[in-house]
């Protein structure tokens, strides 16, 4: 370290001393010009010296190749280094202890890699800065354990554009994604056999879309809100009977026929069923 200041005092000492040289010259522009060039190179020399001791010896000052640990602005860093910039593989540890491991490039993880997050979740796909960024599948651990995998396009960290979902309970997604949700067009399938496509918006079942119940048969083809036929639709019975018109909140004339959809609880989809069986008049009966 000593070296290194000592560097600098002869860097910044030669460029002054050339400066008021230059300054000297409009003072005295007779001086010979022997004397003139010897004194120049002497400055110039200095300068010279000066420069590249500073350069040499900031660099020889630097870790170099593999570090065991590292302290960095966004962590700890413990992987191959040049010139005190993480450079190829290594990994970092954020202060919040998720954990990139990855190919480092000017201090970024960049390239194919892997997030490892304190809950247990983890992703594994293209990075970009040290985030998600790029095709990937990001595998989420909830509170209980339970386990929820998306794969698709991610930018800066969050999940955009085309991909699937795969649930805990085996059901899967296959669409427009945003915010680790349904959200746009596309095709659900339940575990049980069910199948909805169409509209979504945060995960319900929202605007036009059809929907077929594996245990019954049934299908509701028409409007959606919030899960609920609600608006024009045609609910078409296993046994051929069809009712055309206008739903409120999954019933029909004041009247509860069927929840054709599953209720989604912000994270899953619950298969419901037919819980109403009472309400279903005769004409719905297989």
């Amino acid at each position: 370290m000593k070296m290194v200041i000592l560097s600098r005092v002869i860097l910044f000492a030669g460029f002054f001393l050339l400066l008021g040289f230059s300054i000297f010259l409009q003072v005295r522009p007779n001086l010979k010009k022997g004397r003139l060039l010897r004194i120049s190179c002497l400055l110039l020399a200095i300068l010279y010296l000066g420069t590249i001791s500073y350069f040499r010896l900031t660099h020889l000052d630097l870790p170099q190749g593999q570090v065991t640990q590292m302290e960095l602005p966004e962590g700890i860093y413990s992987g191959q280094v040049k010139d005190g910039i993480p450079q190829g593989v290594g990994s970092l540890t954020f202060a919040d202890e998720s954990v990139v491991t990855a190919n480092f490039e000017n201090g970024y993880a960049t390239g194919k890699g892997r997030i490892t997050f304190p809950d247990g979740s983890r992703y594994v796909g293209e990075l970009q800065k040290n985030r998600m960024w790029g095709e990937g599948t990001y595998t989420l651990v909830d509170a209980d354990g339970n386990v929820t995998e998306y794969t698709g396009s991610f930018v800066d960290g969050v999940l955009s554009g085309e991909g699937t979902i795969q649930y805990i309970d085996g059901s899967s997604y296959a669409g427009s994604i945003q915010n680790l949700q349904p959200n746009g067009k596309g095709i659900l399938l339940l575990a049980d056999g069910s199948k909805y496509e169409g509209e979504f918006l945060s995960g319900y079942f929202h605007g036009n879309g059809n929907f077929t119940c594996a245990s019954c048969g049934h299908t509701y083809t028409g409007s959606f809100v919030c899960g609920m036929m609600q608006g024009n639709g045609t609910l078409t019975m296993k046994n051929g009977n069809e009712y055309t018109g206008g739903w409120l909140r999954d019933s029909l004339n004041n009247r509860l026929f069927w929840c054709a959809s599953p209720y989604y609880d912000g994270n899953y989809y619950v298969s419901m069923g037919k819980p109403f069986e009472s309400s279903i008049p005769d004409f719905y009966q297989d």
